[in-house]
Order: structure tokens, then C-alpha cells, then sequence
């Protein structure tokens, strides 16, 4: 027996009706007419499950399901029960330990706001950035020596770089000079150069700029570079398609903004960045960041900065 509704929505269809209780799809094989779950089968002809739930709850009766709370939790596996919509858009509690519902205004933001996370995700990135430095051991480099890896290797640089924001120690503000620094000469190549180049070239058409005296400009140009998609599905291949075509400095680096300039018939390049907590939280709203402090012993995944710097020569029209 199906149950007591066998009806089909005019606005559905058979196979999407199929999907009823707990989000499981109905198995009607054999003449069985069960939601089959990974642990156990419901009947919904009698509002039962056929066997005991296989996670032990010594304050539960084996027969019942949903911890006895089908409100606010979900069985999508017939094993143990877990929260359903427990959060809201920006990742706070809806709901309290005993199940009683918070008011938006009461929430507080819970997410990993407290560093909950944050001494394991410091130790990930302290292991990712040993990928970068040949078994050299960051933590006990003196800026003489950092300084000197700086200049050879681009690889190490962003090892460096990573150990120091998962550590809190290291330099708040680092600049990266194109042509005498690898991770700035990998970084302003390729897309992030024509991106640069192709934006800044347009303002200055925009403004009546003249490329046959190539006077020096009055004022920056800003450019914005994206890398990360937007909400908006428009963004999704664009993004991808910068992801694609990166290199490991340009992922570094990810999302920056620059500033452009002509001096001296020269088209000045400054891109800034901020390495920091809410973006290795992926930009969640509610994510705060660790400003540093000078003199001080710094929290881990507190911000850090860099400056890379590029000129290219221009030629007169």
C-alpha cells in the first residue's frame, strides 16, 4: 500500500512526486512502496520506519527517528539525525541548543567568528607552504636570508609568503619589484599584463589621452582585477576561464586592485593585495579579519600585504 495520497500535482509529475518524506525517493519495486534509505526504509502506509535506527542514542528508543524532533532535524541516511536550514544567509544560528527558535536580531555570528577554525587552517597553510620551499625551514630565516629567496625564487617567495600569514610573524608590507623579484615578474605576465594593459589603455582613449607626446598623467587610473565568479552566472566562465590561465603567483595573488600611470613615457604598475583571513574564508560576510600590530606578537592569519610593481616603456605614435 502507498499510503493514504496517491494524488500527482497538476503542476509536477509522476517522477518528481516520487521524491516525497524525508527527500527520499520512493522505491516501488517489488511491490515494496518503501522510502529506501542508505540505513533503513520507511513505510509510508504506517508512518513507521521497518527497522531500529542503527545509530545508538542511549536517551532515545532505537524505534524513533529524527532525535524525536522532525521540526528541525532531518534522517536523509535512516542513521542519525542532523539540522535542517539551522542557519541562516549569513551563517548564524537560527535556533539554540534546545531548539528554540533565536530572532534575527538576536543572533550572533557564530561561524568561525571566535577563531574556532582558525588553529587548524593556520596549520593546513604552514603544510601547503612546505610544498613551495624545498625543505627549507621558513621558520627560522632572518629577513637577510628571506630577502635573498626573494630574489631567486618564485616559488619560495609564496612559501614564504603563506608561512608568514598562517604565523602572524613576518613583515606586514612587502614590495615586489617586476624584473627583480620572480613572484612579481611571473605575476605581471600573461592575463594579468594584458588585463592591465588593455584596461588602462582604454580609460586614457576615454579621457582624449595624447599617445603622441606622452605626457605624464595627472592622476592614477584604477584598475580592478577580478578573479573570483559573482553571484551573478555571468561572471562563472569569465572566472574560470582566469583560473585556467594563472600561474601560481597569479593565484596567490587571486582578486587585487591596481594603479596605472604614465611618467616619463613609462606606464606605471601598482597592484596591491591583501592576504587575508576573510579570504581564505572565501569573502563569507561575516568572516572578520586580524589587523597587525607593530611591535607586538600577531594572531595567526592576520593580514598581510604586498605592493608589485611594473613599468613598461612606452613608444610614441
Amino acid at each position: 500500500m502507498k499510503g493514504f495520497n496517491n494524488v500527482i500535482a497538476p503542476h509536477g509529475n509522476s517522477t518528481a512526486q516520487k521524491f516525497g518524506y524525508n527527500g527520499i525517493e520512493l522505491e516501488e519495486s517489488l511491490g515494496l512502496n518503501l522510502h529506501e534509505m542508505e540505513f533503513r526504509q520507511y513505510d509510508a502506509a504506517i508512518g513507521r520506519f521497518t527497522g531500529i535506527d542503527p545509530v545508538t542514542h542511549y536517551d532515545f528508543s532505537p524505534y524513533q527517528a529524527f532525535d524525536n524532533n522532525p521540526i528541525l532535524l532531518s534522517d536523509p541516511t535512516g542513521a542519525d539525525a542532523r539540522y535542517s536550514n539551522y542557519t541562516d544567509v549569513n551563517g548564524r544560528n537560527r535556533y539554540n541548543e534546545w531548539g528554540v527558535y533565536i530572532p534575527a536580531s538576536e543572533r550572533k555570528n557564530v561561524n568561525n567568528q571566535d577563531g574556532t577554525y582558525d588553529p587548524r587552517a593556520a596549520e593546513d597553510i604552514k603544510l601547503v607552504s612546505k610544498l613551495f620551499t624545498y625543505g627549507v625551514d621558513i621558520s627560522n630565516l632572518t629577513e637577510s636570508d628571506k630577502e635573498k629567496y626573494f630574489e631567486q625564487d618564485n616559488l619560495v617567495t609564496i612559501g614564504i609568503l603563506l608561512h608568514e600569514f598562517a604565523t602572524g610573524t613576518g613583515k606586514e608590507t612587502r614590495e615586489f619589484i617586476y624584473g627583480k623579484h620572480p613572484f612579481a615578474t611571473t605575476y605581471c605576465s600573461g592575463r594579468i599584463l594584458e588585463e592591465l594593459y588593455v584596461e588602462s589603455m582604454t580609460e586614457l582613449l576615454n579621457i582624449g589621452y595624447d599617445f603622441k607626446n606622452l605626457p605624464d598623467t595627472k592622476k592614477d587610473i584604477e584598475v580592478t582585477l577580478e578573479f573570483s565568479p559573482k553571484k551573478s552566472p555571468k561572471t562563472w566562465s569569465e572566472s574560470l576561464r582566469k583560473h585556467f590561465n594563472s600561474n601560481l603567483s597569479q593565484f596567490f595573488v587571486g582578486g587585487s586592485t591596481a594603479k596605472v600611470s604614465i611618467k616619463n613615457q613609462n606606464l606605471m604598475m601598482q597592484v596591491y593585495n591583501e592576504t587575508s583571513r576573510r579570504s581564505y574564508y572565501l569573502h563569507l560576510p561575516f568572516v572578520n579579519n586580524y589587523k597587525r600590530k607593530a611591535g607586538s606578537k600577531n594572531k595567526p592569519l592576520s593580514t598581510i600585504k604586498q605592493y608589485i610593481n611594473a613599468s613598461i616603456k612606452l613608444e610614441k605614435q
